[in-house]
C-alpha cells in the first residue's frame, strides 16, 4: 500500500479539503506549563472537549489521550494530533535555568498511528549561537519525518527561532521566521504551526515563500476577544491556512462563542 494515501486521507481531517484551512484547538498545555485555568482538573478538560467538538482538530499530549479518547470516537468528531514532542526553552527564556533549553520525543510516528493520530507535532528551533544545537534540531524531526513518510501520519512541525527570535517591537525577526519555515517544509512538514510576524504584508512574505499551510499559534493568551478575533482575520489575509489556539479559546469566558467566531473567520462561515 501507498502510505501517501494515508496521509491524505489523515490530513484531510485537520486542513478541510476544500480550502486548505483549519482551526485546530492546542490543548497540551499542561505537559510544557503545568496546571492552568481551563484544564486545572479532568472535569474542566472533559467539558472544554465538549466545546471543542466544532473545530477541525485538537491537539492532546500523549498521556492525556487515554483519558479523553472518547472525544474522538464516532462522527464528526474533530481530527486527533498529538503533540509527540516536549521542549523545556520556553522555561528556559523565562530564567528558571541557564541555557536555550532542548526538545525531545515523547512519541513515535508508530505510536501516535496505534494510537489514532490523524497527525503529530513537533518543535523545530533554528538559529542562536550553538551549531551543534540547531544540527540535532534538523536531525530530530528529519527522523520524525521520515517515519511519518512510512506510516502515513501527516507532521505540523512548529518552527520557532532560538536566540534572538524576537525584534525590537516584540514581532519575530522576519528573515528568521522566512528561514525556519521554509527550512521545517523541507525537512518534510505537512503543514506548519508557527508565530505570526506582526503585519499582514510581512506575513504574506513568510506564506508566499513556504509551500506548504502555515498555521499561527495563538501564544498567550490576548487582551480581549477583538484582539484575538483580529489576528485571525490579519492571518488569513496575510496568506495563513488558519491558526492554532489554545488560550486564546479556553481561557476567555465564553470559549464556546470564541470558537465560533475564529470559525467563521477562518472558513467564511456565517
Amino acid at each position: 500500500m501507498d502510505a501517501r494515501i494515508g496521509k491524505e486521507i489523515r490530513l484531510g481531517r485537520i486542513l478541510r479539503p476544500e480550502s486548505k484551512r483549519s482551526v485546530t484547538v492546542a490543548f497540551s498545555h499542561g505537559v510544557l506549563l503545568g496546571p492552568g485555568k481551563g484544564y486545572f482538573t479532568y472535569d474542566q478538560m472533559a467539558e472544554m472537549m465538549d466545546i471543542f467538538q466544532a473545530a477541525d482538530a485538537v491537539m492532546l499530549s500523549p498521556g492525556m489521550l487515554g483519558q479523553l479518547s472518547e472525544y474522538y470516537v464516532g462522527r464528526d468528531r474533530p481530527g486527533l494530533i498529538i503533540q509527540a514532542d516536549w521542549q523545556n526553552v520556553s522555561r528556559a527564556r523565562r530564567g528558571v535555568f541557564p541555557g536555550e533549553g532542548l526538545s525531545v520525543p515523547m512519541m513515535t510516528a508508530e505510536e501516535a498511528v496505534a494510537s489514532g493520530a490523524d497527525a503529530i507535532m513537533t518543535y523545530l528551533w533554528l538559529g542562536g549561537d550553538d551549531p551543534e544545537l540547531e544540527a540535532k534540531e534538523v536531525a530530530r524531526n528529519s527522523a520524525f519525518a521520515r517515519a511519518c513518510e512510512v506510516v502515513g501520519l501527516p507532521i505540523m512541525i512548529e518552527s520557532r527561532g532560538l536566540g534572538q527570535e524576537y525584534d525590537e517591537d516584540g514581532n519575530p525577526d522576519l528573515e528568521l521566521l522566512k528561514f525556519h519555515t521554509r527550512v521545517a517544509a523541507e525537512l518534510g512538514a505537512d503543514f506548519i504551526k508557527t508565530k505570526y510576524s506582526g503585519n499582514v504584508d510581512t506575513f504574506q512574505e513568510v506564506t508566499s515563500q513556504c509551500p506548504v499551510p502555515i498555521l499561527v499559534a495563538g501564544g498567550s493568551r490576548l487582551s480581549t476577544i477583538t484582539e484575538a478575533l483580529k489576528l485571525v482575520d490579519d492571518v488569513i489575509t496575510g496568506g495563513g491556512a488558519g491558526v492554532v489556539f489554545g488560550r486564546n479559546i479556553f481561557q476567555f469566558d465564553n470559549p464556546a462563542a470564541m470558537l465560533k467566531g475564529i470559525l467563521e473567520r477562518v472558513h467564511n462561515e456565517e
